[in-house]
């Protein structure tokens, strides 16, 4: 299937990625570069639209912790049940800002 990541117009210091699809060794590339820009113009903070995966790796993991190490990263659901599982299986769901929706995560401090 593949991965989109789309980056939509900044709106006060906030930046909404979307993510779309399969995410492993060959697509998570796309999102990594996406959040190392945003970590380079001191984005305040980046809003991670994840409703639409349908699969992540070990590889997608490891770019939203670089992510988390650089930015104010929050992710959005609703998260898709197996994303969900993975990230409370690895205790991410522990370390990473997750809200519900994404106008949960716009209100976010």
């Amino acid at each position: 299937m593949g991965a989109i990541v789309q980056r939509m117009p900044d709106e006060n210091g906030i930046r909404i990625i979307l993510c779309h699809g399969e995410f492993d060794a060959h697509t998570s590339p796309l999102l990594d570069k996406e959040l190392r820009e945003a970590a380079r113009e001191r984005v305040g903070r980046v809003i991670l639209d994840v409703s639409q995966i349908s699969f992540a790796d070990s590889t997608f993991l490891s770019v939203l912790i670089t992510g988390h190490r650089a930015l104010t990263l929050i992710l959005a659901g609703p998260l898709p049940h197996r994303f969900a599982r993975l990230l409370a299986l690895t205790r991410l769901d522990t370390h990473l800002h997750i809200t519900p929706t994404l106008t949960a995560a716009a209100e976010h401090p």
